[in-house]
């Protein structure tokens, strides 16, 4: 990605590397329109982070100089106004929404990241296999409301293979169908480079066998055992009893506390740490290279 340095140097250095062309004096609006819809949704600031929504609004105005000046000299081009960057404007408005919304909710810094990778160990207790399955299951598929967390049942998701072998999991929803004939809203492959066993399907796939089968709900109150020989010897993890919609909300900040994280997330920040980390990778979390948040060698900051 273009990295901020001055707004037409910005413009050359990502027309040359992201997009393979050489910069173009006389290319028509419609053409630059084009280009400008990309350049504002790859677009990324020096340390790695998104813009946030004034400095976007600035390097928009700084584009528009530039454009208007030698050896443009578009003398009256208005990219905020002119039919031919209505496109590029829906993607701009998108990503400013975007940033302003990180304001108040920003991604999970790199350094929490390492501290959770310490703490969910899903195979240690029931208390951090709910928290990390919980983690997990937000971070790559975008769950938020806490009512619709608690409606989830075992079977709103599904493990399955692709055409190559690979496992993924598969969000459950009537009327989508994916290629492998998986009724799928969403996928995500979830696959940790280091440990197979930290991936996405084989926690899920742990996390299901440990469930209580007198419970329908995905998210069950975990059991309380004496010792860990007993929790060892237990085929079953968790109670009859599902987890509260209002405890689900506070998921996060719960898992803040018990990782000793340098402040208190909320499940909007998990969002947050998703959408910015597929920003850094151009991987989108449906990819099989998106990266997995529980590798301290992503390049997150």
């Amino acid at each position: 990605m273009a990295v901020l340095t001055s707004i037409s140097g910005t413009w050359t250095k990502w027309l040359y590397h992201d997009e393979g062309v050489a910069v173009n004096y006389s290319m028509t609006p419609v053409q630059l329109g084009q280009y400008l819809a990309r350049f504002y949704a790859d677009i990324k600031a020096k340390d790695g982070r998104p813009f946030t929504k004034n400095a976007l609004r600035g390097m928009r105005a700084g584009l528009q100089r530039a454009f208007r000046a030698p050896p443009y000299s578009m003398n009256n081009i208005n990219l905020t106004m002119d039919p031919q960057f209505q496109t590029a404007n829906e993607v701009f408005e998108k990503r400013c929404n975007y940033f302003s919304s990180l304001e108040n909710h920003p991604p999970i810094l790199k350094e929490d990241l390492v501290k959770l990778e310490c703490y969910l160990n899903p195979y240690e207790s029931p208390v951090k296999l709910l928290h990390t399955v919980w983690f997990l299951l937000c971070y790559y598929f975008d769950q938020q409301g806490r009512d619709r967390l608690r409606e989830s049942s075992k079977q709103s998701f599904r493990i399955a293979l692709d055409d190559s072998g690979q496992l993924f999991l598969a969000m459950i929803k009537e009327g989508h169908v994916d290629q492998t004939g998986v009724p799928a809203a969403k996928i995500a492959y979830g696959i940790h480079p280091k440990d197979d066993t930290k991936s996405l399907p084989s926690i899920f796939r742990f996390y299901l066998s440990k469930l209580n089968p007198g419970c329908d709900a995905l998210f069950q109150r975990p059991r309380q055992f004496r010792t860990t020989r007993e929790m060892e010897e237990s085929a079953v993890w968790f109670e009859r009893i599902p987890v509260g919609a209002k405890a689900i909300g506070y998921l996060m900040t719960l898992i803040s506390e018990k990782a000793n994280l340098s402040k208190l997330y909320t499940i909007y920040s998990v969002r947050a740490t998703s959408h910015n980390i597929a920003a850094i990778s151009r991987f989108p979390r449906y990819s099989k290279m998106h990266p997995h948040p529980l590798n301290i060698s992503l390049s997150h900051s």
